[in-house]
């Protein structure tokens, strides 16, 4: 999984990051469950074409305007276009093609057709006589993963976000209306409701809440990184540890217990921690590496474990000193306000 993906999974899965991101204004477990049901919603549409040598036809016109029309077409969109020409008259050849990333990538000059607007080039879908149509496979089932997702913005919500959440349903009652018609033709109306969504998933409660969400996801990244570096290698130096645990230990507005702790037992990681008598380093080790069990389950007694952290530091054994500090983190509430940080690069 990538740094990005694992970042986002321990927000959506982590109780505390959760209702961290929660108290930023953002519902992260409706915004994954909105986006499984717009994933599903999305792959229930199949592609249809009824006339193969009249596709064809508009195929070869459509070649001479993209090789005319330069960058207003891109190199994947004339791809497209000379693939579909090869396949010839092999209809299941042709739907496959058109079937590959179907709502992203339509036929331009067949699907989309450019107009001159506002000294500007606007591609509009041909909805009558089009030749390519993209309609539900099973509607019944695409009617009711439509209505699942439309049942997760049925209550009202606070003012930032009531105008975002009728838009959204209007957008939804718009795709059903869409797929109901006899020449269904749905990337439209599904894209519109993509972006409604992603709107709506990425407006916090205040101005400043998408920059800590985004904080938040770079900082969980960084973290995840460096963890993997200790389990996996290489490691990284203990600069950056440091660095990582001391900006954490500043940036109360992200400051949760499950985070606190796995700061703390990335400190006290063996190429971290460093022993006056060499002949003692194995037993410091062994020491501290169940004291980091214990931290990293987030079952333990912080008096306790400073306690014998003392201890082994009066035995010679030597680590930064923000572990107690990170110790006696308490979880932020929900009115801090603190500014962040600059993200690291």
């Amino acid at each position: 999984m990538s740094l990005d993906a694992e970042a986002r999974h321990q927000i959506r899965t982590t109780p505390d990051l959760r209702e961290l991101a929660r108290t930023f204004g953002f519902d992260i477990e409706r915004s994954a469950r909105a986006r499984e049901l717009m994933d599903a919603i999305e792959s229930s549409v199949q592609v249809e074409v009824a006339d193969i040598a009249a596709l064809q036809a508009a195929v070869a016109s459509a070649r001479s305007l993209a090789a005319r029309a330069g960058a207003s077409v891109d190199a994947a969109g004339r791809e497209l276009l000379d693939r579909i020409a090869a396949a010839g008259t092999d209809r299941r050849a042709i739907l496959d093609l058109l079937d590959r990333n179907a709502l992203r990538a339509p036929l331009a000059f067949v699907e989309q057709i450019p107009v001159a607007r506002r000294g500007g080039t606007t591609w509009l879908t041909p909805v009558d006589g089009a030749l390519v149509r993209r309609r539900p496979a099973d509607f019944d089932r695409f009617e009711h993963l439509v209505r699942e997702l439309d049942a997760l913005f049925l209550e009202p919500e606070r003012p930032t976000h009531e105008g975002l959440r009728l838009e959204v349903r209007q957008a939804l009652d718009r795709v059903l209306r869409d797929a109901r018609r006899e020449n269904a033709y749905l990337p439209t109306a599904l894209t519109a409701l993509d972006r409604r969504l992603r709107e709506i998933e990425s407006r916090g409660a205040t101005p400043s809440a998408a920059a800590r969400l985004t904080y938040l996801e770079g900082f969980l990244r960084r973290l995840i990184d460096a963890e993997r570096g200790v389990a996996e290698g290489p490691a990284p130096d203990a600069k950056t540890v440091t660095g990582l645990a001391s900006e954490y230990a500043a940036t109360r507005a992200v400051q949760v217990p499950s985070v606190s702790h796995r700061v703390v037992a990335l400190l006290l990681a063996p190429p971290y921690v460093s022993v006056t008598r060499w002949f003692r380093r194995r037993r410091f080790l062994r020491a501290l590496d169940l004291l980091r069990q214990e931290v990293a389950r987030g079952h333990y007694d912080g008096v306790e474990v400073a306690r014998r952290l003392q201890r082994l530091e009066a035995d010679g054994a030597f680590f930064s000193s923000l572990v107690y500090s990170l110790l006696r983190l308490s979880p932020p509430q929900a009115t801090t306000r603190v500014p962040l940080p600059k993200q690291a690069h």
